[in-house]
């Protein structure tokens, strides 16, 4: 049935078409497109959408979720922009008389105004790759070469071992087995703290969660607070600080700035003192993809109290327990010999530990297995890069042969009329740029407005250097854009030939 109404359709439209105008129709002048104002007008909204999404991301976790949203929403405003927007600039131009009745820009305008339907999704998927290899290159290069600030921010020190008992004992051992192997373990640090606590943050309102019950559109308002005494903190940073008062407290905090004077932790409202600087590199804080606050309180007393204050239920019976924390350095340059020692340490850990439950870290482990994942996701970028740089190839060449078989006898008429061979290269020049270019801009546009929202998930892999990203993301920019201009060069020798006379 559905073949025989189909079968009919085309026998109605073969009947009502005339034989000669079929014959001609190669012939028949293309009918000027319509400006699509409503259309042009969602793709910018999309299109700023999708920018306003990345801009006001607050959180690297948020980043994740909406990340796709995000880039399907700016492939959508792209592709409604080339189709639709630019029928529209063209036309706009073509009103300005200034701009439009000039030599260099009658002939180019005017014809793309007419083929620019044609040439419009093609253009837009030369954009949408290109940004796909400034994106996926730019982002796999900045793990890559942000290594070592990423194993800096997460071992601040050669060795790390951290337990819910005193490591007095370990301590020792260390020391012991450094003596014997005649190694020097320098700038050795031993803290106790709290454990980490997850805090709904409004302002300067503190507010401890419940992990179970915390769900990722809480992410955006959360941050860790860890408490420390202030004996603690002086044995730390060699200090000699002192609190007066019971309300009173010094405070560090990962955050870019925190304008208030005071801080209210569960409803116990606090005066922060001194925002201090020192508790950077103790350890006390791991890479977190949300703010994290450290306060100094003035005892131990006063933290327990509030710890069993506030978790007094047995769901919350882990957070009383205190998070100790042993770090130092191993001075050995040789790497070999220094691996083998603390290869060596660890062992001696596990004979004495007995029973206790401890984390043994160490940065050259840590170093090795994240040079393997930032390798390989590297590796995959400049596959995936250079993939979607041979489509973007195939596609501009493609488009070059098929304009120029489009254009010759249109250049050919033009010669006739008595445009010189010099004034025609011009013109096919300017066309060329204008067509090529607006791909490359509007990529250049999307990667910028992404920058923000990829610096955020770049946290999430211990990345926070943001200054090193920014420069590999100009550099990669750099690097396509002069091969995106070798391509336009060599593919627009065949554009040139096609339409000589």
């Amino acid at each position: 049935m559905a073949f025989y109404f189909s079968n009919l359709i085309l026998q109605t439209a073969i009947f009502k078409s005339d034989p000669i105008e079929l014959l001609h129709a190669d012939q028949k002048g293309e009918k000027e497109p319509k400006a699509k104002w409503f259309l042009a007008l969602v793709g910018l909204v999309s299109l700023v959408w999708g920018y306003w999404i990345a801009l006001t991301i607050k959180s690297p976790v948020s980043a994740i979720t909406n990340f796709f949203i995000a880039v399907l929403l700016v492939i959508i405003g792209t592709y409604l922009i080339f189709t639709a927007g630019s029928i529209v600039v063209l036309k706009l131009l073509r009103k300005n008389e200034n701009y439009y009745y000039n030599v260099k820009h009658f002939i180019p305008v005017s014809g793309m105004i007419y083929r620019m339907k044609q040439n419009a999704v093609g253009l837009a998927s030369i954009c949408i790759l290109s940004t796909m290899v400034l994106v996926t290159v730019s982002t796999t290069a900045g793990l890559f070469f942000g290594l070592n600030d990423q194993v800096q921010q997460m071992f601040p020190r050669d060795v790390m071992v951290t337990s819910a008992e005193p490591l007095t004992k370990l301590k020792q051992v260390a020391k012991t087995y450094a003596a014997e192997e005649d190694v020097k373990l320098s700038d050795m640090q031993y803290s106790r703290a709290s454990q980490p606590l997850l805090v709904t943050k409004d302002a300067n309102n503190f507010k401890v969660s419940d992990r179970m019950y915390y769900s990722v559109s809480d992410v955006d308002k959360s941050a860790n607070v860890v408490l420390i005494s202030l004996s603690e903190y002086n044995t730390l940073t060699k200090d000699n600080l002192s609190l007066n008062k019971t309300d009173d407290i010094f405070m560090y905090t990962t955050a870019r700035s925190y304008p208030e004077k005071t801080m209210v932790l569960n409803g116990h409202k606090y005066q922060i003192k001194q925002q201090v600087n020192k508790l950077k590199d103790t350890g006390l804080l791991n890479v977190s993809p949300v703010d994290s606050y450290i306060v100094v309180m003035k005892d131990q007393q006063q933290i327990d109290s509030l710890l069993k204050e506030w978790f007094d239920t047995k769901k919350g019976e882990a957070y009383l327990a205190p998070a100790y924390a042993l770090n130092f350095n191993v001075d050995l340059k040789d790497q070999a010999k220094r691996k083998a020692f603390i290869r060596g340490l660890s062992k001696e850990f596990a004979k004495t530990s007995d029973k206790q439950w401890y984390s043994f870290q160490d940065k050259d482990s840590y170093r090795e297995s994240v040079k393997r994942f930032d390798g390989g996701f590297f590796f995959l970028g400049i596959i995936l890069g250079t993939a979607f740089l041979l489509a973007t190839t195939l596609i501009i060449y493609y488009k070059q042969v098929s304009e120029g078989m489009d254009d010759r006898e249109r250049f050919v008429i033009l010669q006739k009329v008595g445009m010189d061979e010099a004034e025609v290269k011009r013109v096919i020049h300017s066309q060329i740029m204008m067509v090529f270019i607006f791909p490359l801009a509007f990529a250049m546009l999307h990667v910028a407005f992404a920058f923000p929202l990829i610096k955020k998930m770049l946290v999430l892999f211990g990345i926070t250097n943001w200054q090193l990203f920014l420069v590999v993301t100009l550099a990669v920019a750099l690097i396509f854009s002069i091969l995106y201009y070798i391509v336009y060069q060599l593919t627009a020798r065949v554009y040139y030939r096609l339409v000589e006379r």
